[in-house]
């Protein structure tokens, strides 16, 4: 209730968002079928998950492979640079 000198104003609260959240698939229009995500290597070839790797490219046939370990690793006092394995692409 807000009071203004004499007069008194009944107030109230109402939430102005949903807590749930909404996701959509993607279909294909004519028979509402899923849309899939393959990946594929420049080749044309599908690679399984298993295979696929991280890389930071250095140049263009260049890249450093970075493990999941590598990216969760914080040092402890003085920075300790490791050496990453480089592969041509």
């Amino acid at each position: 209730m807000l009071s203004f000198g004499l007069v008194n104003v009944p107030v109230s609260l109402i939430k102005a968002t949903r807590s749930k959240t909404i996701s959509f698939n993607q279909l294909r229009k004519s028979d509402f079928s899923r849309i899939q995500y393959k990946k594929v290597a420049g080749d044309g070839a599908e690679v399984p998950a298993s295979e696929i790797v991280k890389g930071y490219k250095l140049s263009e046939d260049r890249y450093v492979v970075i493990s999941d370990a590598d990216l969760s690793y914080q040092p402890k006092g003085k920075p300790n640079y490791r050496d990453q394995r480089l592969c041509k692409a």
